[in-house]
């Protein structure tokens, strides 16, 4: 799952603890599969938000793996071609991302993922294991 406590990926891929940053990688398999018109995962709860703006999750990807990259894990691999896949794609994000309930909603379950590291960014927050999906309906966040 990308999560998306900040409207901008770069400040959100600093935020996020290294466990965080290592689950983006699943997603970025799972998601570049489904761009290069494979036919698993088409349905995946997590592909279908990002599924029409696939350069702005390329973009999210891309600023996790740099973040990993600054904190010593070797991923150059990844960020190569994730910034050739991004040439040619429009970086849009959906228009969910700019909604603040669904960020939060973010921040709280990642708060409730690892309370000691991220109640330092968010400290009045309380930790929820329910998050809001764009469609508005609360659903486990995966």
């Amino acid at each position: 799952m990308i999560h998306v406590p900040f409207k901008d990926p770069k400040k959100s891929a600093k935020h996020l603890e290294m466990r965080q940053l290592v689950r983006a990688g699943t997603f970025y398999g799972v998601f570049k599969h489904v761009h290069d018109g494979g036919p698993h995962y088409r349905n995946d709860p997590q592909v279908l938000l990002w599924i029409d703006h696939p350069g702005a999750a390329f973009r999210w990807l891309l600023e996790a793996y740099l973040e990993r990259n600054r904190r010593g894990a070797n991923t150059k691999v990844a960020i190569t071609d994730l910034r050739r896949l991004l040439r040619d794609l429009d970086e849009t994000p959906p228009e969910w991302v700019k909604d603040k309930k669904i960020r939060r909603s973010h921040r709280r379950r990642l708060l409730m993922r690892d309370r000691a590291y991220y109640s330092k960014y968010w400290p009045d927050l309380k930790p929820s294991d329910r998050v809001i999906m764009p469609d508005g309906k609360k659903k486990y966040c995966l």
